[in-house]
């Protein structure tokens, strides 16, 4: 009863790689817009990619906060 099932994967450990992704993600979408920019509204710029990065680090701030 107090061994967890093998396989099982706890709720922590979907989390880290969540975030891990999340970071991929974000990463991935600034070294694309240095590349090509996304021509998304306020994203027309190469050296607009700062913009990514901060968005990213308010997704991962509000995560934080909001986790139990």
């Amino acid at each position: 009863m107090g061994r967890p099932l093998r396989g099982a994967v706890s709720p922590r450990a979907e989390d880290g790689r969540l975030g891990k992704l999340f970071s991929l993600l974000f990463i991935l979408l600034m070294g694309l817009h240095l590349i090509r920019p996304l021509g998304l509204p306020g994203l027309r710029r190469r050296s607009d990619f700062w913009k990514i990065a901060f968005a990213g680090i308010v997704v991962f701030s509000v995560v934080v906060l909001l986790r139990p």
